[in-house]
């Protein structure tokens, strides 16, 4: 666990409701995307924080600068 994940959970501890920015990001997104939703995804990157949300549909698209980032990233199939 890094530090700043530490202190995540050190601040979870003392408000148990508390979300960060991220997971207040998907949850968002992950109420719009459904099955026929198309999504392009400009600067995708290499991680895979939206894997639960992109499973939903078979039109999700990313667009990256790195070949490298795609041969990365196993969540965006359409690149």
């Amino acid at each position: 666990m890094n530090r700043q994940e530490f202190y995540k959970e050190k601040y979870r501890q003392l408000k148990p409701d508390w979300r960060d920015s991220l997971a207040i990001y998907v949850s968002i997104i992950d109420g719009l995307v459904s099955a026929d939703t198309r999504v392009l995804d400009v600067g995708c990157g290499h991680v895979d924080f939206m894997k639960s949300v992109y499973e939903k549909s078979e039109f999700i698209y990313g667009l990256d600068t790195s070949k490298k980032t795609f041969e990365r990233n196993k969540v965006i199939k359409n690149r």
